[in-house]
């Protein structure tokens, strides 16, 4: 079971890798950790903040 679950998320492996190659690079834009940790707490609140911006 292991082993199919592996191979039907193959495509989301593989853009992962990707992903990660281009941030080595210096080709990938990419928000701060802290920023998005922040707006996804804001989440429900009445002082929503706005999404973080990629740089």
């Amino acid at each position: 079971m292991t082993n199919g679950y592996i191979v039907n998320r193959a495509w989301q492996i593989e853009a992962i890798r990707k992903a990660m190659d281009r941030f080595g690079q210096g080709d990938a834009k990419h928000a701060d950790h802290e920023q998005v940790v922040q707006w996804l707490g804001s989440w429900g609140t009445d002082h929503e903040l706005e999404p973080p911006e990629c740089s």
